[in-house]
């Protein structure tokens, strides 16, 4: 008998605990979905096994209208990727170096820092004599038909980077 109250104490400790540590109730997609209210990017170097810097990786995340990520599982989004490059002459990005859109995603498999991300490799990219001076645009429509986008300046450094044995 007192393992059975000792177990039911416990419980309970354990559900205020997780209450009191501000763990939301878990949402369900629609939900989630409903709470979408603008996108944004986040990229790091992609690595190889070789320790070859050949790209970047590309997460793409999903805030409230309180500016926080959604954590959890939106299925069928389509997103579409744009790289651009700085035209001098116009002094704006205008130079389309990469574009690719990627369909039935979801965002566990894009978010930062559980999901995959989206590869993008330099061998990928249009020539571009500059390294600097890059920017992404993301487009992502939700499966209720709502198309969010965002840009940033974002300096790609397009040139392989390898690591040196050590």
């Amino acid at each position: 008998m007192l393992k059975k109250i000792l177990r039911i104490v416990m419980l309970g400790i354990m559900v205020v605990a997780s209450t009191a540590c501000g763990l939301p109730p878990q949402e369900t997609e629609e939900e989630l979905l409903q709470s979408v209210a603008a996108v944004g990017t986040v990229v790091h170097n992609h690595w190889t096994e070789d320790d070859v810097n050949d790209g970047r990786i590309v997460y793409v995340g999903l805030v409230n209208r309180r500016n926080e990520y959604i954590w959890g599982e939106i299925k069928g989004l389509t997103v579409t990727l744009t790289i651009r490059g700085l035209d001098e002459s116009y002094k704006n990005y205008s130079v389309v170096l990469f574009e690719k859109t990627y369909t039935d995603v979801s965002l566990s498999h894009i978010d930062y820092p559980g999901g995959e991300g989206l590869v993008i490799l330099f061998s990928e990219l249009e020539e571009y004599k500059q390294e600097c001076c890059t920017a992404i645009w993301a487009e992502v429509i939700l499966p209720d038909g709502r198309v969010l986008k965002t840009h940033d300046a974002h300096d790609f450094q397009i040139k392989p980077i390898e690591v040196l044995g050590g």
